[in-house]
């Protein structure tokens, strides 16, 4: 599935409306799924400028279901606080940034089930 922005990158709404503190939506990517804030969460809502939500996903990480409810919750509505909370200069620069957090979260998810796997592996034997 594929977005047209043509239209939307010549408007400049990018320049003209992000980073305003004041509850703007992403008019392009509302709702959309966003990775990067699901793996790292407190860290993406600093980096976006959404100190209090990270300070209450901090107090509240550590209960199991609602820890990973807020990443759900963070993963269908970060682009909107993305957009609300930091300044873009355009659209490609909104998708590199989110691009580059989705990336790492894939990579160091990916980088943590190959140590859990290779532990399983060698653990075994090992075993006495």
């Amino acid at each position: 599935m594929t977005t047209d922005i043509s239209s939307f990158v010549q408007s400049d709404a990018f320049a003209d409306g992000s980073g305003r503190q004041g509850g703007t939506r992403n008019p392009v990517y509302s709702g959309k799924w966003n990775w990067g804030a699901f793996f790292f969460q407190w860290l993406w809502l600093l980096n976006h400028r959404k100190f209090a939500l990270a300070c209450v996903h901090l107090l509240i990480c550590w209960i199991p279901l609602v820890g990973l409810g807020f990443g759900i919750y963070l993963g269908f509505r970060a682009n909107d606080l993305a957009y609300d909370g930091r300044r873009f200069s355009s659209i490609e620069q909104f998708i590199a940034v989110q691009n580059a957090w989705r990336n790492w979260g894939f990579a160091l998810t990916a980088m943590c089930l190959l140590f859990v796997i290779a532990d399983g592996i060698l653990g075994k034997s090992y075993a006495h």
